[in-house]
């Protein structure tokens, strides 16, 4: 599975996520929820039909969820990149803006990976035959709270 913590972004699939949202970042001045979506779906990390299950698509809302919630706590998201000169460069991500819409297909799909209205979820079923299979569960229904959070604020 390639992972090393309960958080999607502590995996190899959730890292090759957050490297396209660094790059999508780099290259927009202004960061849409929705139109990262779109973004998302153009590139292969989300399918166009919500309703399609796949290992990455999971990966791909848990993400973009983790960092939407570290964007809610903090303010912000910080990204790290190399610019052209392979200089190291850290940035701060102030201006993320959502609508319920946006919040409302995370809590869709991060609920239908918890329990799923037909099919089980690759994700769901690797975690679950982990030793860290209730500590996963309990981060992903607190991003849930936290994005229902989110939603009920806006």
């Amino acid at each position: 599975m390639g992972a090393w913590g309960v958080r999607a972004l502590d995996s190899d699939e959730g890292l090759d996520v957050f490297d396209e949202f660094t790059d999508y970042c780099i290259e927009n001045d202004e960061i849409k929820m929705g139109d990262l979506l779109e973004h998302f779906k153009e590139t292969g990390f989300l399918p166009e039909n919500p309703e399609e299950i796949d290992f990455l698509y999971d990966h791909t809302v848990m993400v973009l969820a983790e960092l939407l919630e570290e964007y809610h706590k903090n303010g912000k998201v910080i990204i790290n990149y190399e610019n052209d000169d392979d200089e190291d460069i850290e940035e701060e991500i102030t201006n993320i803006s959502f609508d319920k819409e946006n919040v409302s297909f995370l809590i869709e799909q991060i609920s239908d990976i918890l329990k799923p209205k037909d099919e089980m979820h690759e994700t769901y079923e690797l975690w679950e035959d982990s030793d860290s299979f209730q500590e996963w569960k309990e981060h992903n229904s607190v991003l849930l709270e936290t994005l229902k959070e989110i939603k009920d604020n806006l």
